[in-house]
């Protein structure tokens, strides 16, 4: 689904006007709230600054209805993203957070513009077409010679204008959890012939995730069998409201560059957040992640 085809299907999810056609207009305040609504209690979605040029759609009341400006803030779950499609339903959110206000409802299987991804598993993405904000018509200035299309005349009420108010927001960590695949048997464990016991002596232990962290990790379109065993040493920092379950954590470099990012409980962290740390334990590459995670079965503190 192109981004110019589902100008439609915002408009109707977010409650928000179509757009029938438009006219440019100038920011003439230092400082212009955009908001959700059409009135001043309304939650402020961007801020526009004066010389902003922007594309006036309609005018109810006193506040213009304006297209969403391209540098616009307009987050959601990257979790459900896969290439550049969404996997599921989306709240887009103004800021990178659950409890931030939504624009409305991204539908399932909208082809998004990825701008960047934050360590607390938010997408960053180009605000999508239909997507409109009001912003008051005093601080801005239509350019002459063009009719606005889309006006509310006085005492006019309609349909799209009673359906603005935006449905409930749900949290990206809390929306529908993928199913659990069945973990993957090795290609070579059906029928295979029986390998000559190896020596107590020459046994090596591996690493043994909790059946909780291994279905946090499949809800992430991991494959359990894919892991491979690894050390990683850097600063342990927590990721304040991430927005993905079960990923709490992550390993920091020197430069404060990423490393990886960690899936561990916070009793076993205890005391070690905010230290320099090695972790072992399973790694684990997700999809459309640029990090992976490492599913931590031990930590030590590094020595000074």
């Amino acid at each position: 689904m192109k981004l110019s085809s589902i100008a439609a299907t915002l408009c109707c999810c977010a409650g928000l006007p179509l757009i029938c056609g438009a006219e440019s207009g100038v920011v003439n305040a230092n400082s212009l709230n955009a908001r959700l609504r059409p009135e001043l209690k309304s939650p402020v979605m961007h801020r526009l600054v004066k010389g902003d040029k922007v594309e006036i759609t309609g005018k109810e009341g006193e506040f213009y209805r304006i297209a969403v400006p391209e540098n616009a803030p307009v987050y959601i779950s990257a979790v459900y993203i896969s290439g550049s499609r969404t996997l599921k339903p989306l709240n887009m959110r103004c800021q990178d957070s659950s409890s931030a206000a939504s624009y409305g409802i991204l539908p399932k299987d909208s082809e998004v513009k990825v701008l960047k991804v934050d360590l607390n598993g938010w997408a960053k993405i180009a605000p999508p077409a239909g997507l409109q904000i009001y912003a008051a018509n005093f601080y801005i200035d239509a350019v002459p010679g063009e009719d606005k299309t889309g006006e509310v005349k006085e005492g006019e009420k309609t349909t799209d204008a009673a359906k603005t108010e935006p449905k409930e927001a749900v949290k990206p960590a809390e929306e529908a959890k993928a199913e659990p695949k069945e973990a993957a048997k090795p290609a070579d464990e059906a029928k295979a012939e029986p390998k000559e016991a190896v020596k107590p002596a020459d046994e090596v232990a591996k690493p043994v995730i909790d059946d909780q962290r291994l279905k946090e990790l499949k809800a992430l379109g991991v494959d359990p069998s894919s892991g491979s065993e690894a050390t990683v040493s850097g600063l342990l920092v927590p990721l304040k409201g991430s927005a993905v379950p079960g990923v709490g954590y992550a390993l920091l470099d020197a430069g404060r560059k990423l490393l990886t990012f960690v899936s561990v409980s916070d009793q076993t962290v205890g005391a070690l957040a905010g230290q320099n740390v090695t972790v072992s334990g399973v790694s684990f590459k997700v999809p459309t992640w640029k990090n992976p995670v490492l599913a931590a079965t031990k930590l030590e503190a590094v020595k000074p």
